[in-house]
C-alpha cells in the first residue's frame, strides 16, 4: 500500500517539528496465508513496516538547529517519527492524517542535495508503520 500526503508536519524523536513537502509512504507486505478446506486465505499483517521517502523537508532557521539536525540524521537512528497533515473526505469535510513509524532509519544511500541550504530529501526504513487518521477537534 502506498500513501502520498503532501504539506506534512513531521516530528523525528525530540527534534523541532518541522515541515515536508510531502511524503511517500510505501508498506511492505507482510501478510500471511493460511490454509483451509475451502482453499488459501491471506492474512493482512497491519503492523508492519516499510519505507518512508521524504521529500523537500524544510530544514530548520538557526546555524546551531541545523548543525544539531544534520548530527541526528548522521547517526541515522530514528526511534519515532510522526508525520501529520489535513486531508480532506468525499464531501469535503477535512481530518487529520496521521502517520506514526517505529523503530527506523536514514537509508545510507540516500541523496543529500541541500542546493540552497533550505530543503533536503531522503528516504527511511521503518520497522512498523501505522496509519492513524483521526477527525480534526471541533
Amino acid at each position: 500500500m502506498v500513501n502520498l500526503l503532501r504539506d506534512v508536519k513531521v516530528q523525528l524523536d525530540n527534534q523541532p517539528e518541522l515541515t515536508i513537502t510531502s511524503i511517500k509512504v510505501d508498506k511492505d507486505d507482510n501478510s500471511g496465508s493460511t490454509d483451509s478446506n475451502k482453499g488459501t486465505i491471506k492474512a493482512p499483517n497491519t503492523a508492519t513496516g516499510g519505507k518512508i521517502t521524504i521529500d523537500s523537508l524544510e530544514l530548520p532557521g538557526s546555524v546551531a538547529e541545523l548543525i544539531a539536525f544534520e548530527q541526528y540524521l548522521e547517526n541515522g537512528i530514528i526511534d519515532k517519527a510522526t508525520f501529520s497533515a489535513i486531508g480532506k473526505a468525499g464531501d469535503g469535510e477535512q481530518y487529520l492524517r496521521r502517520v506514526q513509524c517505529l523503530r527506523g532509519y536514514v537509508v545510507p544511500s540516500s541523496e543529500w542535495k541541500p542546493g540552497d541550504g533550505l530543503t533536503v530529501s531522503f528516504e527511511c526504513q521503518f520497522d512498523e508503520i501505522k496509519n492513524m487518521p483521526s477527525a480534526l477537534p471541533s
